[in-house]
């Protein structure tokens, strides 16, 4: 902790021991590794019970600078700490999934011959796009566009495929529809089905890296076709 400014026989609030016992981070020669029902001092022997709000978002801070925490980690966090949970950044998470996305599609064993008329892989266009559905679906988190062209995807009648990823608060990654494919083929299919492959890792990396819990890969859901153009309104 000594990036939070605490060293050693410094005095320790309350509220920085519930958190760092929360998350298993506190270690004791005689019981090991505390969980939560471990060790429940008497408020009286620590001098600060709490933190101040600027005190408690900066050990949030801290802690996430140092280790990789669920949403679910950080939301018990703020509850102990007393603070609104941050925001998440949408613009960022949309820019980091645009610069890293061509890496993971712009490879000779990326499938194309079935929805993308067979285009060389380095010459695929990628776009993405990321919106906050928390106030528009129920238990909503996030909507992830991943799309895919042959060109230029302004252009109708180049080929393109989209991958529309819901992200639940409570799940992780619980949908995930295609649209775009001309002609709905088993063989479409199961390119789709590779090209979620060679994507959903890569997706759930970046939700990880940004403290959103993407689910288990045992509930991961197959791509399903889809006319969104409804959902585009």
């Amino acid at each position: 902790m000594e990036s939070y400014g605490l060293c050693h026989e410094d005095d320790i609030s309350w509220d920085t021991i519930k958190t760092l016992k929360a998350l298993r981070l506190i270690y004791t020669d005689g019981s090991g590794t505390l969980v939560d029902d471990e060790f429940e001092p008497d408020p009286d022997q620590v001098k600060e019970t709490s933190l101040s709000e600027t005190e408690a978002k900066r050990l949030l801070k801290t802690i996430r600078e140092h280790r990789q925490l669920s949403s679910e980690e950080i939301e018990n966090i703020c509850s102990i700490l007393g603070i609104e949970p941050p925001l998440l950044d949408i613009e960022k998470i949309k820019a980091g999934l645009t610069v890293l996305l061509p890496d993971q599609v712009q490879h000779e064993c990326f499938p194309t011959e079935e929805t993308l008329n067979g285009v060389a892989s380095e010459e695929i266009e990628t776009f993405a796009d990321v919106v906050d559905v928390s106030d528009e679906i129920e238990n909503g988190l996030l909507g992830v566009t991943i799309g895919l062209s042959a060109g230029d995807p302004l252009d109708e009648e180049t080929p393109t495929v989209v991958h529309w990823v819901f992200v639940c608060q409570e799940h992780g990654i619980e949908n995930w529809n295609v649209s775009g494919v001309e002609e709905e083929t088993w063989a479409a299919k199961g390119e789709v089905c590779r090209q979620k492959g060679h994507l959903i890792a890569f997706l759930a990396n970046i939700l990880e890296l940004i403290g959103v819990d993407p689910g288990s890969p045992r509930d991961s859901p197959a791509p399903e076709f889809r006319d969104m153009s409804e959902w585009l309104g």
